[in-house]
């Protein structure tokens, strides 16, 4: 495979053996022939699993959210009552959204992933907050 490939494979969405196979291209030009696939490939396990563990948090704080917000409606709260939460509500899924689009399982930027998984953490829970404000038969 030449270079020209090589750069195009690591710039599109790639599966943990593609990368396995780039990083062993990059091993090979380099002349570090010493470094293995197998730790390049645990890391790629790792970074993808705490970013699962961080979106699966994230999705059960949204739902439990939207569960709130529907309770409150079936419930006959004035919808301007909901909007502070219904507002955070949307701003928590589009980052939650937006990581999940990024189709790499937070590999190509670990630190940034967590960090847009925990802004939906907190504006899901900024937005119970709100709800709790609401008359307490609401929820």
């Amino acid at each position: 495979m030449s270079t020209v490939d090589w750069l195009s494979l690591y710039n599109s969405t790639c599966t943990i053996d593609q990368l396995l196979q780039f990083n062993q291209y990059v091993v090979y030009v380099k002349g570090c022939n010493h470094i293995l696939g197998q730790p390049v490939k645990a890391r790629v396990a790792l970074i993808q699993d705490c970013t699962r563990t961080l979106m699966i948090r994230a999705e059960e704080a949204v739902v439990a959210l939207l569960h709130d917000l529907q309770q409150a409606q079936e419930f006959g709260m004035p919808a301007e009552q909901l909007k502070a939460a219904q507002a955070l509500q949307r701003k928590a899924q589009w980052r939650l959204d937006f990581v999940a689009a990024e189709n790499s399982m937070g590999f190509h930027a670990p630190q940034e992933a967590a960090r847009i998984l925990g802004e939906a953490i907190d504006y899901t829970r900024c937005g119970q907050l709100e709800m709790a404000k609401l008359p307490s038969a609401a929820h």
